[in-house]
């Protein structure tokens, strides 16, 4: 973590975050979004305090969410990073929180508060639906929102009922890759 106000200002401008204020116990709000997409980030060096817009960390090889912010008024999208878990994520999220294509092993420590979904896109394949159901919790059932091919998959009830969605899924999955082989 930075930690000096010049080097975080230094940082924040380096990636065109404008708006922003460098509290004195060195956290940052920004009133507005913040961009964090595409820049190869391995962490976040700063420590973000509330984000008035959305916060768009994805496309980046995070192994962890230390620096998020605490409050993002907006949407969340940490996707495409390398997360094994939610740890350090923001308290509060107003919007979705997206945490798509990350090698997430579980919900374990995550109690974000989302006014919005929860939304992992799983890859389809078997790895992809393993994963998937290692993430689902049944006390999070009013935020579940799993996608699966352009399919949404909300408000699963039990373990049981989400099974039997993925095996549906993955039988026509597999039924038509057979077809495209007759072919």
């Amino acid at each position: 973590m930075l930690n000096t106000k010049d080097d975080i200002k230094a940082w924040l401008d380096s990636m065109e975050i404008v708006k922003y204020t460098i509290n004195d116990d060195l956290t940052v709000d920004v009133d507005g979004p913040v961009r964090l997409a595409h820049n190869n980030l391995v962490e976040i060096p700063v420590q973000f305090g509330v984000v008035s817009g959305y916060f768009n960390c994805m496309r980046n090889q995070l192994i962890s969410l230390k620096g998020c912010p605490k409050i993002v008024i907006g949407d969340f999208n940490c996707c495409y990073n390398q997360l094994t878990s939610l740890v350090d994520c923001p308290e509060r999220v107003l919007g979705d929180f997206i945490c798509s294509i990350n090698p997430i092993q579980d919900l374990q420590n995550f109690n974000t508060h989302i006014s919005g979904k929860l939304i992992h896109y799983v890859p389809n394949n078997e790895e992809g639906i393993f994963e998937l159901k290692h993430l689902y919790q049944p006390e999070l059932k009013e935020y579940l929102s799993i996608r699966l091919q352009g399919k949404i998959v909300k408000n699963i009830l039990d373990k049981k009922q989400l099974t039997e969605e993925l095996s549906i899924e993955l039988s026509s999955t597999q039924q038509r890759s057979k077809n495209k082989l007759k072919v």
